[in-house]
């Protein structure tokens, strides 16, 4: 494993070669992994701030929220729509963004490669790329509104159109997985 990322972290900005199974996915993984311990640590802090922000609204107003605590556990209620209280989604999106985009940088060369290698080209990796910016930016601007309290067909409409995108993603991103899984197309001379 370390092999692989040391390999590919040497290789950054190489697009041309290839890279068999074992050079990618070793990195790939531990990218992956990188990724999402930075998103919770991205998260996390918001996420309780926004839990103390209605905790702290559920005591000042008891008539308009409920506690209910039991052992190891408490839940707050809130009856009305608060946008305040809600987490701040331009943080939260502008962080999964900026991870995204890392991961995307740190592992292109590798894709390219890999796609080589099994007697494909790079544009293979570019649907699920669009797919993902179009998700991320939309996600963004939906859940803005939704936090300024905007209902309507509009954002029905948007949220659809997100989920067809989403939905195009994942298929083009399970295309792309199992392109990268698949077993090298070029003879490798053994060692």
């Amino acid at each position: 494993m370390i092999a692989s990322v040391i390999h590919n972290l040497r290789n950054l900005t190489n697009f041309s070669g290839q890279d068999t199974k074992n050079q990618f996915w070793p990195y790939a993984g531990v990218l992956l992994g990188l990724s999402f311990l930075g998103l919770m640590l991205a998260w996390i802090p918001e996420f309780l701030a926004s839990f103390v922000r209605a905790e702290a609204f559920a005591i000042a107003n008891p008539e308009m929220a409920t506690i209910i605590e039991e052992p190891g556990s408490k839940t707050i209620i809130i009856h009305e729509f608060h946008p305040d209280l809600m987490p701040n989604f331009g943080w939260l999106f502008g962080s999964l963004g900026l991870i995204c985009a890392i991961l995307v940088m740190m592992v292109a060369a590798s894709v390219a490669r890999r796609l080589r290698d099994r007697g494909k080209t790079w544009l293979w990796a570019v649907p699920p790329l669009i797919f993902l910016i179009i998700g991320a930016v939309g996600m963004q601007t939906l859940f803005a509104a939704f936090a300024r309290d905007e209902a309507g067909s509009e954002m029905f409409g948007a949220f659809m159109l997100l989920f067809a995108n989403n939905a195009a993603y994942l298929g083009s991103l399970g295309c792309l997985v199992y392109l990268l899984a698949g077993d090298s197309k070029t003879e490798t001379p053994s060692a």
